[in-house]
């Protein structure tokens, strides 16, 4: 599974394709590589008509240090080191 992605498009673009706005309020500079703990663009079902930040990635629950997988590894929290 790739841990990387290219963003190729620009914050119109997105906003045109999935008739979303991005707020006016925030300021966000599009990366071109989006690597886990980057800022990047979602919708969510809260707010399906707009373009809101969050960091790729995801850290579980149980971990006491911010970790920036993409993947939740079988051992779950037996691992709360991530090594």
């Amino acid at each position: 599974m790739p841990r990387k992605y290219i963003l190729a498009s620009s914050l119109e673009a997105f906003e045109i394709h999935f008739g979303s706005k991005f707020p006016k309020t925030l300021s966000w500079e599009p990366p071109i590589v989006v690597s886990p703990g980057n800022e990047s663009l979602i919708i969510t079902q809260e707010k399906p008509g707009e373009l809101t930040l969050s960091v790729f990635g995801l850290t579980p629950a149980w971990a006491k240090c911010r970790m920036q997988l993409i993947n939740a590894r079988a051992e779950g929290d037996k691992n709360p080191e991530n090594n």
